[in-house]
């Protein structure tokens, strides 16, 4: 029989799962550097959740949100499974390792460089995006600091669903409005947000997730 869910358990048990299982309450205490690749869409880790637990790390921190996918991150630096068709992406390795090493399903190939500088002390630390909060709600601004050359910077939307594992996210190229800002012009059916941007490693990050609250288009 399938195991009852965490809101149908009993009020004791349910707080007993929350206290020692639940790994949100425990991220107030990581000190360690954290970073966490998350499918936008997978049946675990739902972005929402993701983003509360980032933002209750109070140390170094940094994530990546793939978009229109399910436990993989058909993004550059991210999951290989080599017999899947290339389109609609490529994967692609990390080098200079000849071995398929962070190029295999459940693990990404930017986990070398990501373990490489924060353990070992070698080559940079993964681009940084930081969000431009406030101003117009349907303007998405943001600004990437990143030690190698920036390929590509988006901005991934979704309306408004209930269903999160068959939310369609649309992507929007960024304009670049400054040395390393950029920004791109959001719909008002818009609902949720975040950045993509890969470096030339190959390495990709995103911003925080951010919701638009209706209220704040109409002024209600």
């Amino acid at each position: 029989s399938q195991q009852p869910t965490l809101l149908k358990l009993p009020e004791s048990e349910r707080e007993q799962w929350l206290r020692w299982l639940d790994a949100g309450r425990r991220a107030p205490g990581i000190k360690a550097a954290f970073f966490t690749a998350g499918a936008a869409n997978d049946f675990f880790y739902w972005p929402r959740a993701v983003q509360a637990t980032l933002d209750a790390i109070p140390g170094d921190k940094n994530h990546l949100f793939a978009p229109n996918a399910n436990h993989k991150v058909p993004l550059p630096g991210g999951t290989v499974f080599p017999k899947e068709s290339p389109e609609p992406f490529t994967p692609t390795v990390f080098q200079p390792f000849p071995t398929p090493r962070g190029g295999k399903a459940n693990w990404l190939a930017m986990e070398v460089p990501f373990f490489d500088f924060h353990l070992n002390g070698k080559g940079q630390p993964l681009p940084r995006v930081s969000v431009e909060k406030g101003g117009d709600p349907l303007t998405a601004r943001f600004a990437v600091a990143s030690a190698c050359a920036v390929k590509s910077a988006d901005v991934w939307w979704a309306k408004a669903t209930s269903d999160v594992m068959k939310r369609e996210w649309l992507c929007l190229p960024a304009a670049k409005t400054g040395e390393m800002q950029y920004e791109a012009k959001l719909p008002a059916e818009a609902a949720d947000w975040f950045a993509v941007v890969s470096d030339d490693r190959p390495v990709t990050v995103s911003g925080d997730l951010i919701h638009v609250e209706p209220s704040s288009i109409t002024g209600k």
